[in-house]
């Protein structure tokens, strides 16, 4: 995994968690950020992931977030499978608000 960005990281507040996948790993900042290094491509973390996030985890070439909404954010390239998944959100489950 690449050097941390702790610049990006102190921006945000600091780091609440960290989460390291095989490739790349994530940092959920004080602020409700996420902020990602490593090798994951050409990908970047979308829009949606970048404030309100309450959780992160970093898999193999897969990354999620858990918004305050209850909205699952997630990013990634896997290669493997020949697919890029740029941005999908899944929605709050009825009657889990």
């Amino acid at each position: 995994v690449a050097d941390v960005p702790a610049d990006d990281i102190a921006a945000g507040g600091g780091a609440v968690a960290v989460s390291v996948g095989t490739y790349n790993a994530l940092a959920l900042t004080r602020a409700g950020g996420v902020v990602q290094w490593g090798d994951i491509g050409s990908v970047t973390i979308p829009d949606a992931a970048r404030a309100n996030v309450t959780a992160i985890s970093a898999g193999d070439r897969l990354n999620l977030a858990l918004t305050r909404e209850g909205r699952v954010i997630a990013w990634g390239d896997d290669m493997q499978a020949g697919m890029t998944c740029h941005l999908s959100t899944i929605g709050v489950p009825q009657g889990a608000e």
